[in-house]
């Protein structure tokens, strides 16, 4: 007997880095995934990943970029900051870097559909070529006392984003305006190649991003697997997936 599952798209949630020894997703990713009618697994991390990842993306359809620490310095041939931006860095992984920077490349490659989220919208944007600053007080002419970054509660909306009414976003919201949470410290500075901005906060701050070349490349600043409000991108998420499964 089939079930509701047998036909249902496979979605790469990429882990981070845990105490002694761990590896982990926080399990709302898998929650949402698996609401909105995909199947979540969950891609490792080790040294050997990035030879790993063609074979992979070969099982998947989908690929979930998470949020987490930092983006190392010298991750990216050391492209990741702008030359200004001199803040503390946080919880840095090279290992989680390089598996990433892979799984990007060869899923953009693909055009396998990606939803990336905080730190996966800053990678995503990063493996194109773009930057970013260490900190948000960092970024020129905004003032970032204007939004609220690192502060519970995280499962209420704590600013506005303002979408771009063509995006992609907009559509799959039908609003360009919406209440979201904030949990981040640092910020994209400029697009990489093929990146759009498509969302930004009332100080000006980038939070959301497509590619309007792709099928579905989607990126947000903020967490909405936390927020719990918005089943609407997951959805498009895992019926972009579906498409990409057929093919």
């Amino acid at each position: 007997m089939d079930t509701a599952y047998d036909f249902a798209p496979i979605i790469g949630i990429t882990s981070r880095p845990g105490e002694e020894g761990h590896t982990w997703i926080n399990q709302r990713y898998a929650d949402c995934v698996i609401a909105a009618g995909g199947i979540p697994v969950v891609l490792p991390l080790a040294e050997q990943g990035p030879a790993m990842v063609s074979r992979l993306l070969d099982l998947v359809d989908g690929l979930l970029l998470t949020g987490g620490g930092d983006i190392a310095a010298e991750s990216f041939n050391g492209n990741v900051y702008e030359p200004y931006s001199v803040a503390e860095i946080l919880f840095t992984d090279a290992i989680r870097d390089r598996m990433e920077e892979a799984l990007c490349a060869e899923a953009w490659k693909r055009n396998l559909p990606i939803l990336a989220i905080c730190r996966g919208m800053q990678l995503l944007n990063v493996s194109r070529g773009g930057r970013m600053v260490r900190d948000v007080s960092e970024q020129p002419n905004i003032t970032a006392s204007s939004q609220t970054h690192v502060a519970p509660p995280f499962d209420m909306p704590c600013h506005a984003v303002t979408l771009d009414k063509n995006s992609k976003l907009a559509g799959i919201y039908n609003s360009t305006r919406l209440g979201v949470n904030s949990y981040h410290h640092q910020a994209i500075s400029a697009p990489g190649e093929g990146i759009t901005f498509v969302g930004w906060a009332t100080d000006g701050t980038p939070e959301a991003l497509e590619c309007p070349e792709k099928d579905f490349v989607v990126g947000v600043q903020w967490h909405p697997e936390i927020l719990g409000t918005q089943p609407e991108l997951f959805e498009a998420f895992v019926v972009a997936a579906t498409t990409y499964k057929k093919q």
